[in-house]
């Protein structure tokens, strides 16, 4: 199952700040832009680890994600496993 969200990029002095404005307290950091999407995508796959399909966040667009001035929006797609309507987390299981 491939989910896909909106993450907000925010530069900060010793690298950036990772957040997803659909799925609260969903965030990680980076020293560069080189680590965002790996980061992206493991902690929107951990943070989902677990869940029902059903009980996940409407995605809003990337187009309608509202930002402050410095910020960007990237799309961050993650394959996330499901057994019996529970998502399982595709990261190596002594990640998890």
């Amino acid at each position: 199952m491939l989910l896909n969200y909106c993450a907000v990029l925010k530069k900060v002095p010793n690298g950036m700040v990772i957040t997803f404005p659909d799925v609260p307290g969903c965030f990680t950091c980076a020293f560069d832009r080189g680590e965002v999407d790996s980061l992206a995508k493991e902690i929107l796959s951990l943070t989902f680890h677990g869940h029902n399909r059903e009980d996940l966040p409407e995605a809003t667009p990337e187009n309608e994600v509202d930002i402050d001035e410095g910020e960007q929006v990237v799309l961050v797609s993650v394959e996330m496993g499901e057994e019996d309507g529970v998502l399982k987390s595709l990261i190596p299981s002594e990640l998890i």
